[in-house]
């Protein structure tokens, strides 16, 4: 029995969240809960057991929304999948712009500039745009992404 043949997609480019914002954003809640547990080992007491199963899950769940990101190219069409896994599908020939742009983002009262990428696109004769944090995403990936989807673009007719 052989195993079953992938399709040989030239044109197929991935870009998901990267391994420095796994260990940026998960990193010190999984070394929170193995300090919390070794106290908790070496000391035997019950509270602190507890609260390192609480820290590793959070950052169990941390690493679950972040797997959820991803941006693909394949067959004609752009994919993005958000931290909760919402997915927003976009042919290539209706992206109108890709651009890179610092958005003020507000979280509990502060604003905080944060680097993103804004796909438009026509949708039933409306503009439409995808906002994408670059931050959680390989550089070289979404460099690659944003190659394909750019001469994609240039090479339909407007």
């Amino acid at each position: 029995m052989s195993a079953p043949s992938k399709p040989n997609n030239e044109t197929c480019t991935t870009a998901r969240a990267a391994l420095q914002s796994y260990v940026i954003y998960c990193g010190p809640l999984f070394i929170a809960a193995t300090v919390s547990g070794t106290y908790w080992l070496a000391r035997h007491l019950r509270k602190d057991g507890i609260s390192s199963l609480v820290l590793a899950s959070i950052g169990l769940l941390m690493a679950g929304w972040m797997r959820g990101f991803r941006l693909r190219v394949d067959a004609g069409e752009l994919e993005y999948r958000d931290g909760f896994y919402r997915l927003v599908r976009m042919p290539l020939t209706s992206i109108v712009s890709v651009r890179h742009r610092w958005i003020d983002v507000s979280k509990i009262g502060r604003a905080v500039r944060l680097p993103h990428l804004i796909i438009s696109y026509s949708q039933e004769n409306k503009r439409a745009h995808v906002l994408v944090n670059r931050l959680l995403f390989n550089g070289k990936q979404l460099r690659q992404v944003v190659c394909v989807v750019n001469a994609a673009s240039a090479a339909t007719p407007s």
